[in-house]
């Protein structure tokens, strides 16, 4: 069986846990997968860049960024299966008839959490808080989603 280093993100809903569970890469491809576990897609990136990576499972934009930047990747499939939201104390809810604006305005002053710089959420995040003319919003990037419900209880 050839070998074949592949990367994965950590948050649970991702198809790569799926296809590491039903061990379908082994089965289907007889090829012997070394699974790495990233927090983020630009933690994944330095490991392409690193040459630690054969293939990986990450978002477009750190992708995006890393081919930006010099690096010699290709997207070879593409699915998205899970959704992103935005979650928060009990002050800064929203009811149906507020607009992002409105919303992200409440932050003024406040901090808000994201995965690392260039992942998706990071990028999301920044555009539509320069959108909305949201002042002193300051963004933390966590190397590791999973880590910023930790961070809003603290």
């Amino acid at each position: 069986m050839k070998n074949l280093r592949l990367g994965y993100l950590s948050t649970m809903y991702h198809t790569s846990h799926m296809i590491k569970h039903l061990k379908w890469i082994e089965k289907e491809l007889e090829i012997t997968p070394e699974w790495n576990l990233f927090g983020t897609g630009p933690s994944m990136v330095q490991a392409f860049r690193e040459g630690a990576l054969d293939i990986g499972y990450i978002g477009l934009p750190p992708a995006m960024i890393g081919i930006e930047k010099g690096l010699p990747l290709k997207c070879i499939a593409g699915g998205h299966v899970e959704g992103t939201v935005m979650i928060g104390r009990e002050e800064f809810c929203s009811s149906e008839e507020q607009s992002i604006d409105d919303v992200l305005k409440k932050f003024a002053g406040k901090k808000i959490g994201a995965p690392s710089s260039g992942s998706i959420h990071d990028v999301i995040a920044r555009l539509l808080i320069k959108e909305s003319n949201a002042e002193n919003v300051e963004v933390i990037n966590y190397a590791w989603a999973d880590l910023i419900p930790d961070a809003i209880k603290a």
